[in-house]
């Protein structure tokens, strides 16, 4: 059984490490993370006056499960202290810091910082989490062994907690202080604690906690010689509680400490069985404490019932011995009786002959001769009746030497079999603590890669985020974008900090040119393209003087192409983007449009109006004599002595009137998808009738509903895409 046991525990100590590396950050924290993405919810919706609680409750929720974060709350914590002279939250701030060193197990740290904030924290803090610090501060001494002064801050606890009227809380510091008692030998206390606990247990009918305060309440007593029966019955009313909890640990440690109580009362045959179903259980949860104390006690039992046998020996062959004695003497007395007979009969006879004729001689000779056979007869009777007895009470005591004999050897066979099982789980222990180490080992070391990883993390972030600054400095502005159009709005949302997409606008006398471009990509290279699409459109504009759609992007394909290096044959690039681009006359009150992939949407009188010219994108391809035949929209031109087919460009002159509504937007939006199964992207043509839900709504109301929609349709679905949508009333 030893032997399958440590494999198993092996491949149990393997299936953890699995477990926690690849299935508790999606199942076990996934309570933990619900909750404190809630938490940081409520915080950006929260009013001052509840701030710090939610902070606080924050960070002990990712001191549970990510201390980094959890350390980065203590300093955020510990700045708005100090912006709101806050003694309270200057507090709450270092016990986060403590509770971090405790949910790490670093139990003296935590214990140092509550010793450096008692004063503050008895004066400070409400009376539940005042108990609740005074209780956590107890478990800590526990860990560490310092029982004594566990127990003086279990009594501070149980005090507050019994102002509060928290029966359940109290029942728990009853079993613990009841613990500790036995263990300092102050038997009635512990006994005193116990009995609080459990009838604290049967008041909020809560059976496990009942089965743990009877199996308590069992020890203490089974260190009175004179209550071993009471101890009997509460560990035998655990047991049975037990039943209804097998996955805890009380009802096979009840099992062990009955077997114990056995042993003390000499019931050995009783003490096994109890022992060995205690054991089963304990072997089951690999709990080797228990397992070692249940071997020790079999080990005491099997002794005293190899004892109390040689003693049953001992015993039949002194009665052989008293039985062959006695049938000795019995022999003697009567050999004795029949020699002192025979001297009477000769006396007599002598008397007979001296007396009679020889007439009565003969009948005295003849009585005699009566006499001597009878009493011979009587000899031999009772000698072959105490023969047989001594034959039958010699096949007893072989009988009995057999069985004792083969009980003799079950025993010793039972003893050698714990001392080996005893060696194994030894063995199997060392092996357990390497294990043990190796793992303590590996954790330091991912401990170090994370920090490592945190840090290059962060230093990304800085760099992304600097670059968000200068994309956001290089994209036209929000005022400069309100200024020269009232009543527009633009909805831009990257999917990561800087974005592929980008929306472009330019004044030329009475000329204004407005653009909304997707990039090839998001983040960082889709931010590289929009930076490059910029600059490209600045130099067309303002130094070429190119206004009209098509030609600009002509020019923007061409600066693609070239400096992508993009036109040659071999070249592996194929980064591009998708635009829409118009151009509007604010004197003649007239637009023309080009578009690379991408629409112009017109909402009118609640109909909405689609405007699409040029299939194709900017940049990624040159097109060669087949397709230019084919499709009749290339022209040709000449770079560096070489000429290339590239896309020509289309526009369309569209008439425009005011109170027309105009949507130019990225494919981000329509791409969007929300949690289910299949298709589930928000797509066209429903983009389409949620535009012409709105048209009439003023451009500000328009933004806040845009948000709205996309926040709703992808709930807790992750952005797929950079998102830009732009609108404008003319």
């Amino acid at each position: 059984m030893l032997r399958q046991l440590l494999p198993r525990s092996l491949l149990t100590l393997t299936y953890i490490g699995l477990f926690i590396a690849w299935f508790c950050p999606g199942h076990l924290l996934s309570q933990s993370s619900l909750r404190v993405d809630s938490l940081k919810k409520a915080l950006k919706k929260a009013k001052k006056a509840q701030e710090l609680s939610l902070y606080i409750e924050l960070g002990h929720e990712l001191a549970k499960t990510d201390p980094a974060q959890a350390q980065n709350l203590v300093t955020e914590i510990a700045k708005w202290a100090k912006k709101e002279k806050s003694s309270k939250a200057q507090l709450e701030a270092r016990l986060l810091q403590g509770y971090i060193y405790y949910y790490k197990k670093e139990y003296s740290k935590f214990i140092a910082i509550f010793r450096e904030l008692e004063s503050k924290a008895q004066e400070l803090l409400e009376q539940p989490r005042l108990a609740q610090l005074l209780h956590d501060v107890s478990k800590s001494y526990v860990a560490i062994g310092q029982k004594e002064n566990a127990a003086v801050f279990l009594q501070q606890s149980q005090e507050l907690f019994s102002q509060l009227n928290e029966a359940k809380k109290l029942a728990e510091i009853s079993q613990s202080l009841a613990s500790i008692y036995l263990e300092q030998n102050q038997l009635e206390e512990a006994k005193s604690a116990a009995l609080s606990c459990l009838q604290a247990a049967q008041k909020e009918a809560d059976k496990k906690l009942e089965g743990t305060c009877l199996l308590e309440l069992g020890k203490i007593y089974a260190q009175e010689e004179d209550s071993l029966e009471n101890a009997v019955q509460c560990l035998q009313k655990a047991i049975s509680l037990s039943k209804a909890f097998p996955a805890e640990a009380f009802g096979y440690e009840a099992n062990i400490r009955l077997g114990q109580v056995y042993i003390q009362q000499k019931k050995y045959d009783q003490a096994v069985a109890a022992i060995q179903q205690g054991l089963e259980g304990a072997q089951s949860k690999n709990d080797i404490v228990l397992s070692r104390l249940a071997y020790s006690l079999l080990t005491q039992a099997y002794e005293h019932l190899y004892h109390k046998t040689s003693e049953e020996v001992h015993h039949l062959e002194e009665v052989k011995k008293e039985i062959e004695k006695k049938s000795s003497q019995t022999v003697q007395e009567k050999e004795k009786e029949i020699e002192q007979l025979s001297q009477e009969n000769l006396q007599r006879y002598t008397q007979l002959t001296q007396k009679t004729t020889q007439l009565y001689l003969s009948i005295a000779a003849i009585i005699l001769f009566v006499l001597l056979s009878v009493l011979l007869f009587f000899s031999y009777r009772e000698k072959r009746r105490i023969a047989n007895e001594l034959k039958i009470a010699n096949q007893k005591i072989q009988q009995k030497n057999i069985e004792l004999e083969q009980k003799r050897k079950e025993i010793e066979s039972a003893y050698h079999q714990i001392a080996y099982q005893k060696k194994e789980l030894e063995e199997a222990h060392a092996q357990l603590q390497n294990a043990y180490e190796e793992i303590r080992a590996q954790n330091e070391q991912l401990e170090e890669a994370n920090s490592l990883i945190l840090e290059q993390n962060r230093a990304i972030t800085e760099s992304i985020q600097r670059a968000q600054c200068i994309q956001e400095a290089l994209l036209s502005s929000h005022h400069q974008m309100q200024k020269a159009l009232p009543h527009s709005f633009v909805f831009f949302k990257p999917q990561n900090i800087v974005s592929g997409d980008f929306y472009w606008l330019a004044f030329i006398k009475d000329l204004l040119i407005i653009a909304v471009a997707d990039c090839t990509g998001h983040g960082v290279p889709g931010a590289l393209l929009a930076m490059l699409g910029t600059s490209f459109l600045n130099r067309i504009i303002h130094e070429k003087g190119i206004t009209q759609p098509a030609g600009i992007l002509n020019c923007l394909n061409l600066d693609f192409l070239m400096n992508l290096n993009q036109l040659t044959p071999d070249s592996s690039s194929d980064d591009g983007m998708e635009i829409a681009l118009c151009t509007i006359d604010t004197y003649n009150c007239t637009l023309t449009f080009a578009g690379a992939k991408r629409p112009l949407f017109i909402v009118r009188n609640n109909s909405l109006l689609e405007y699409k010219n040029n299939n194709f994108s900017i940049g990624r391809e040159t097109l060669d004599s087949v397709k230019l035949q084919k499709l009749n929209t290339g022209i040709s031109v000449n770079v560096l002595g070489n000429n290339y087919q590239v896309h020509n460009f289309k526009e369309d002159q569209i008439p425009i009137e005011p109170g027309d509504m105009l949507y130019l937007f990225s494919d981000g939006f329509v791409d969007q998808k929300r949690p289910g199964k299949g298709d589930t992207r928000y797509k066209t043509n429903r983009f389409k009738q949620f535009l012409v839900s709105i048209a009439s709504k003023s451009t500000s109301e328009q933004l806040r509903l845009i948000e709205q929609e996309f926040e709703n349709f992808r709930g807790e679905h992750k952005q797929v895409d950079d998102v830009l949508v732009m609108g404008l009333r003319i």
